[in-house]
């Protein structure tokens, strides 16, 4: 390190104009970035059943669909009416929508002629019928709970997107938005519109990323800055911290945008914990040159020893810090691969930068009074001198009070509980909350699972027996205490029987489904008849597809009913027709399993390979594998909050552990290296110890602090996974600092990390 700094001090406009060329050329990748998220892209993408899928959504229509909520005590009066049939002609007629289904399709089915018909309560109201229409409306059970609320008081449209892979993922949140305002501009109250499903979850995703990127990234660029101006006082180091760690965001976000353009929640983070991350590299170089001026070095002297003092330390915090965060790449999802790589990019190019600019930076600098920083390093000097004191002196004390601390805690570790609920995600006062709480308690569950049938043979099970057993799976299915209801043709044929016989039940004669069958294809594809056929069976009736609704939004729960499902098909249809559980919400659900072992794969990685790095940074495998006991603390501190906090949190918490390891050991570095030095220049432990409080205890406070200043804005997240950034891994930073602080001179002190 101090070769390096002789040579960026000696090449200082080439290593500008270097830099100089870098920036531009990021800043023209970074302004190329989207916010833009989609489900399937940040979890489904490597699921090889996730092709089966779409190939199934190519023939039997989207389950990429959101319903919006809209309340009407008088949804058939003419006012109504009028304003809902203005609304979906516009929201029927914009590009990338397949279909709207609202009260305006649906009725009863009638036989006319020898034509298929749908009499809609719509058409019947406006003929003159509307008390009776709307009094058969509120009673009929395929309607209320799916288009009409629960308690009569608000109605629903549901719209499905066109299925098309290529579409933009923002494409579908926009549609979400855009219907909302489309139902407000004709009249109906935005106080009372209410939205769920897929796009709608994706749109309030992105709005959280655009929160991420618009307001808490300044925040924590704001409050960087202020704590670095008031450890030192002077607008010196606030330019230059901000500066250089402004330049390791935008090469990030170059970088990033090579691998995606699109940012999502999580890669809208990046900048904040990028520049986070490079604060406390330039506070740890800054801090030693102040010292070694305060020691009687001359200007570059002080900058040159600083890179002695601190910069072996801060390449191996930045290599434990990056290998964190390259272990997220350990876990099975694009996204999490993705926000790995680009952390751990990111974290080197902080360093680098740092190591870089900070030393021509300081070397433009007039040194400061010798006084500036006076009443900020006598409030350290005393913390330290306590901790310093506390730990040599009360050796046992401080044992025993871990000791004792790790009990609680280790019971909160062992009942910790992980949950997979999107919902949960979102804080509850969130507005996408609320509303998936409007529609839990008025409608019935509007999150699918899709089952599909295959039969060996064309027609297969249009065959009446064979029907009769998809009648019987129907029946079977919406009778699972998890299921609301389910979809399938056992509906349309049942609505037409009794159109046609008035009798509620399904033909028996040989070939009567067939004859129904060419009847529904005779009446077209056009409306909400030719929408269900064609949602519920192929051109030749040998597939057939079952569409269950549930309320449950806990994906691994959703995986488990596609199986109980499967199941269920299975044992009721025999050998009549192959099963396949599927959709969005079943593949996550089932996913979520291997996103749980990859998650703590890669905090295993993590621990395993940071405590190889430490044995190897403090050359010693004993020292470096007892030095890990501090750092794994603040995991076991962070999980067992959680527990008790929650109870069962949201698996994105392993990202946290994964991070706090990586970021929480850095300070253990930067102890012990110090130490390892004071040690081989005294034989007394007590001595050693206080250099080294004395030296490094500045660094390592004043980072934790920024570190956690850094965070915190985080914890003002609607989304959880965010909020925990904010509120739970400053948490694990501060009880990894009082470890560094007490437990590890504690254990120097009776000679477990002696060297």
């Amino acid at each position: 390190m101090h070769a390096y700094f002789r040579f960026v001090l000696r090449h200082r406009v080439g290593v500008l104009l270097v830099c100089l060329a870098i920036t531009v050329l990021s800043l023209a990748g970074a302004s190329r970035m989207v916010i833009a998220s989609s489900v399937a892209k940040l979890f489904l993408d490597d699921v090889p059943e996730f092709a089966t899928y779409q190939e199934r959504m190519a023939d039997f229509g989207n389950d990429e669909v959101f319903v919006v909520a809209y309340r009407d005590e008088a949804p058939l009066s003419p006012a109504s009416l009028g304003r809902l049939e203005e609304a979906t002609e516009v929201i029927a007629g914009w590009e990338d929508v397949a279909s709207v289904t609202s009260l305006l399709d649906v009725g009863e089915l009638r036989v006319e002629d020898g034509e298929v018909r749908a009499a809609t309560y719509a058409e019947r109201a406006r003929s003159g019928e509307a008390e009776q229409a709307q009094a058969e409306l509120l009673a009929d059970p395929d309607i209320v709970g799916s288009l009409i609320s629960k308690d009569l008081q608000s109605a629903a449209l549901l719209v499905e997107l066109e299925v098309d892979p290529d579409r933009p993922v923002e494409r579908g949140p926009l549609l979400v938005g855009e219907t909302l305002a489309e139902l407000e501009r004709v009249g109906f109250a935005a106080e009372h519109l209410h939205r769920a499903g897929f796009p709608a979850l994706i749109a309030e995703v992105m709005e959280q990323t655009y929160h991420n990127i618009t307001t808490l990234f300044p925040l924590s660029a704001l409050a960087l800055g202020l704590v670095v101006w008031l450890l030192f006082r002077r607008t010196a180091p606030v330019l230059v911290t901000l500066g250089v760690g402004g330049l390791s965001v935008i090469w990030t976000l170059g970088f990033s945008s090579v691998l995606d353009r699109d940012f999502n929640v999580f890669t809208g983070l990046v900048p904040a914990m990028v520049l986070t991350v490079a604060f406390s590299d330039i506070v740890h170089l800054w801090s030693a040159w102040l010292l070694e001026l305060r020691h009687g070095k001359s200007h570059e002297e002080a900058i040159l020893a600083s890179a002695s003092d601190v910069g072996t330390a801060c390449l191996l915090t930045s290599a434990t810090t990056c290998t964190g965060f390259l272990s997220l790449a350990l876990v099975p999802t694009p996204v999490s691969r993705q926000l790995g790589v680009v952390l751990g990019f990111g974290v080197g190019v902080a360093l680098l930068l740092a190591m870089t600019l900070v030393p021509i930076a300081l070397s433009w600098l007039q040194p400061p009074p010798p006084d500036s920083r006076k009443r900020v390093d006598d409030a350290l000097d005393r913390v330290l001198g306590l901790a310093a004191h506390v730990s040599t002196r009360h050796t046992a004390w401080v044992l025993a009070a871990f000791a004792v601390l790790a009990i609680p805690l280790g019971m909160g570790f062992w009942s910790f509980e992980i949950q997979t609920d999107f919902s949960k995600r979102f804080a509850p006062d969130n507005d996408f909350r609320q509303d998936l709480a409007f529609f839990e308690e008025s409608f019935d569950g509007t999150t699918t699972v899709d089952l599909f049938l295959d039969a060996p043979e064309p027609e297969g099970l249009a065959e009446t027996g064979v029907f009769g057993r998809v009648a019987e799976l129907h029946d079977a299915l919406e009778a699972l205490p998890e299921v609301d209801d389910v979809s399938s043709p056992v509906d349309l044929m049942r609505r037409l029987h009794e159109g046609i016989t008035g009798e509620s039940s399904l033909p028996t004669a040989h070939g009567a489904i067939e004859q129904y069958l060419l009847l529904l294809e005779m009446a077209g594809d056009e409306g909400a008849v030719g929408r269900a056929l064609a949602r519920t069976w192929d051109y030749d009736h040998s597939t057939l597809r079952l569409e269950l609704r549930t309320k449950e939004l806990e994906y691994r729960a959703l995986g488990r009913l596609g199986v109980q499902a499967a199941e269920v098909a299975e044992r009721v249809m025999g050998e009549t027709a192959v099963v396949e559980a599927t959709g969005q919400a079943y593949l996550l659900g089932w996913s979520f399993d291997n996103l749980l072992v990859g998650q703590r794969r890669g905090l295993l990685a993590s621990a395993g390979v940071i405590a190889l790095m430490m044995m190897i940074g403090l050359r010693s495998f004993r020292v470096g594998l007892l030095s890990m006991i501090p750092n794994l603390l603040p995991l076991v501190v962070l999980v067992a909050g959680a527990a008790w906090r929650w109870g069962a949190t949201d698996s994105d918490i392993v990202i946290v552990l994964i991070m706090a390891i990586g970021i929480g050991v850095d300070d253990t570095i930067h102890f012990l290296m110090r130490y390892r030095v004071e040690a081989a220049r005294t034989d007394s432990v007590e001595q050693a110890i206080e250099r080294t409080f004395d030296f490094a205890g500045r660094g390592i406070v004043m980072t934790t602090v920024l570190l956690c200043a850094g965070f915190l804005p985080f914890a003002l997240s609607d989304y959880f996974s965010v909020d925990m950034l904010g509120s739970q891994l400053p948490l694990a930073l501060v009880v990894a600092l009082i470890a560094d602080l007490l437990l590890v001179p504690a254990l120097v002190r009776i000679g477990w990390l002696r060297f």
